[in-house]
């Protein structure tokens, strides 16, 4: 068994980390730190406060983030683009969710329902934002491999789809276009994902495929799941092939076929992560599931509604800042409850769509995340960072954990804790460079005690694997490992010596 992050698992689960605060799973399963914002990050000007932000490109890669501006009281209040020193407005859409926003070779488009109409513009162009005549408003803008543009949960009602005509994203009344409703299951369409050529309609019960089929019928709408469903817009996610989405059912992986679920362990967890946010309860339809491409890792973030009251979304001031993490090729997932070393920063947007890059560095090449976020404190984009080391990592401490060892029908006395210190996936373990370096042992007269009802020691990681000499006799034990330095482990070696029965 390799050892994996489940904290809704009982503590005394062998092979189960309790805890994890800035560790994720990679593709082979080792847990190694990283994702925390390091240095300064690229300055811009927005109207007031950014809650809803996308990159789109055009075919020669032109780079622009389209973000959305919010004034905390009344809504989105402003579209913007940023590419360089270019800053254009205009249209009459403020989207409220990432979904809003889609790009169709190099034209951009932003949508609400509430706006009943589409807007565009030529992405790296010197014009604003422009009303497309004749356009249905979508919370959910969507695009297929056959250049045809989808909008989920229209103006026409929650329930409304709408398509445009093949390759005519301004055609959506003639030829190919169609619109219609789905209300097999109740509710609003509250998500939606391209799979292959399909789409695949998400409601908070109710999991839909439409299929372009052409002639008299042009979309071909099938109910194949009654029962699940996705929460909001950004719960909702391709990512290698494979749907992901997150609802009151859990999280799950959709083929095409079979519906898998993903979160065994943790779904409690996580569920309470989601839900709460911002000052509200049960705020699950803000929340945001983002793919990062170069590491296989799902982020799962809770944000608050964009009119949540200052000082964010995002936090760390928010209660429910940092992430979750799920890594699609090993299955396991991590958590980190900061995205930056400070606590005065506030974020406010999580972006997606930046291209995945590769840096060389030493041992080869290694992914770059391209997960970006919104710093509102200092007016400015910062990306995730895959490299800690102990100048970016000082108050914040990166953290491993076990769960409860020994057993209920006697002491153990656990002498020496090692840690599966290792390299993966090109990165390895250098903990000489850490000022941190430390086990933080619990030692419980009880399955029943819990971390707040002891007072831990702390052990010094020594020797030449950076083991923790601990030598002391209870019941159950249970190590935190801290590090502030890049580092990969797989587990823990325990040496115990049976105690006496008491």
């Amino acid at each position: 068994m390799t050892w994996r992050f489940a904290p809704d698992l009982p503590p005394d689960t062998p092979e189960v980390w309790q805890t994890c605060d800035g560790f994720h799973a990679d593709q082979n399963g080792v847990y190694r730190t990283g994702w925390v914002t390091t240095g300064a990050g690229t300055s811009i000007s927005p109207n007031t406060d950014i809650v809803v932000g996308k990159y789109v490109y055009d075919a020669s890669g032109t780079e622009e983030l389209i973000s959305v501006s919010n004034t905390f009281a009344t809504g989105p209040v402003a579209a913007q683009i940023f590419a360089g020193t270019t800053d254009r407005t205009g249209g009459t859409p403020r989207p409220l969710f990432h979904e809003g926003i889609v790009s169709y070779g190099n034209i951009v488009l932003i949508s609400t329902a509430a706006s009943a109409t589409i807007a565009s513009r030529t992405i790296g162009a010197g014009a604003n934002f422009a009303d497309v005549g004749s356009t249905p408003g979508a919370q959910i803008l969507l695009v297929n491999p056959l250049n045809i543009v989808i909008g989920l949960n229209t103006d026409a009602g929650g329930d409304g789809w709408a398509t445009s005509d093949v390759g005519d994203y301004t055609n959506w009344t003639t030829l190919e276009a169609a619109s219609g409703n789905l209300r097999q299951t109740p509710g609003d369409i509250t998500a939606g994902v391209i799979l292959g050529n399909d789409v695949i309609a998400f409601k908070n019960r109710g999991v839909y495929r439409g299929t372009y089929v052409g002639g008299t019928v042009k979309w071909q709408w099938n109910l194949i799941h009654a029962e699940m469903g996705a929460w909001g817009p950004g719960c909702a996610v391709v990512a290698g092939n494979l749907a992901y989405f997150v609802g009151d059912q859990g999280a799950m992986s959709f083929d095409g076929a079979n519906f898998q679920k993903i979160d065994d362990g943790i779904q409690s967890t996580l569920r309470g992560f989601l839900s709460n946010t911002g000052g509200q309860v049960e705020d699950y339809d803000n929340a945001k599931v983002v793919y990062d491409k170069p590491s296989g890792l799902l982020c799962f973030f809770a944000q608050g509604a964009a009119t949540t009251l200052a000082p964010g979304r995002l936090g760390p001031s928010n209660a429910k800042s940092g992430f979750y993490t799920y890594n699609i090729f090993s299955g396991m997932w991590g958590r980190q409850s900061r995205s930056t070393n400070g606590t005065a920063d506030s974020f406010t947007a999580v972006y997606e769509g930046r291209k995945p890059i590769l840096n060389y560095q030493t041992g080869g090449w290694q992914p770059v995340t391209t997960i970006t976020l919104w710093n509102s404190t200092d007016n400015e984009v910062v990306t995730l960072d895959t490299s800690v080391n102990a100048t970016d990592v000082t108050t914040y401490q990166p953290t491993i954990g076990t769960g409860k060892i020994g057993r209920r029908t006697g002491h153990t006395k656990l002498t020496r804790a090692i840690p599966r210190w290792t390299y993966s996936n090109g990165a390895g373990s250098n903990l000489s460079t850490a000022t941190l370096k430390t086990c933080a042992a619990y030692a419980y007269n009880s399955i029943l005690q819990v971390k707040a009802d002891v007072t831990p020691t702390s052990v010094t990681l020594s020797g030449n694997q950076y083991w923790a000499d601990y030598q002391k006799d209870a019941q159950y034990h249970q190590l935190d490992f801290k590090v502030n330095a890049e580092a990969c482990i797989d587990g823990v070696d325990i040496e115990t010596v049976p105690a006496p029965r008491y």
